[in-house]
């Protein structure tokens, strides 16, 4: 697990990084040498590139009031973030996803703004966990 000049436990990591699942992303980065954290730092670009898509698409898909492509996009994006460890993102893109197969469309887009502004979070956390290795 992550190492450092002062004992770090779980309970801390987690309380610093609330959106997070860390067990995931410790899982991507395997041992912490500086080849496994470069590979997540690449993947982690690509999320975030693959997500701003995704927002554009649920951003025309509210406008248009297209139901399918709305729980698409949150599917697409829930999973996403589900495998990088954004586990806050994904629970809410999932919920927005049942909530447009259930018949309550309106309630999902209502959460669109929400889900951006966690995802924004996101990004901030997994980029100052990652920081915290050499």
């Amino acid at each position: 697990m992550h190492s450092s000049v002062f004992l770090i436990t779980m309970e801390n990591l987690e309380s610093s990084y609330p959106l997070l699942d860390l067990s995931q992303i410790e899982m991507l980065i395997e041992d912490g040498d500086a080849e496994s954290i470069e590979m997540f730092r690449e993947i982690l670009e690509l999320f975030e590139q693959e997500c701003g898509t995704k927002f554009s698409e649920l951003r025309n898909a509210r406008e248009t009031g297209d139901v399918t492509a709305f729980a698409n996009a949150s599917h697409t994006l829930g999973g996403s973030s589900a495998n990088i460890g954004g586990a806050v993102v994904w629970k809410m893109a999932r919920s927005m996803e049942n909530n447009c197969k259930s018949g309550d469309p309106q309630e999902a887009f209502a959460m669109l703004d929400q889900l951006e502004a966690e995802f924004t979070q996101t990004l901030v956390q997994m980029k100052a966990y990652v920081a915290t290795y050499p």
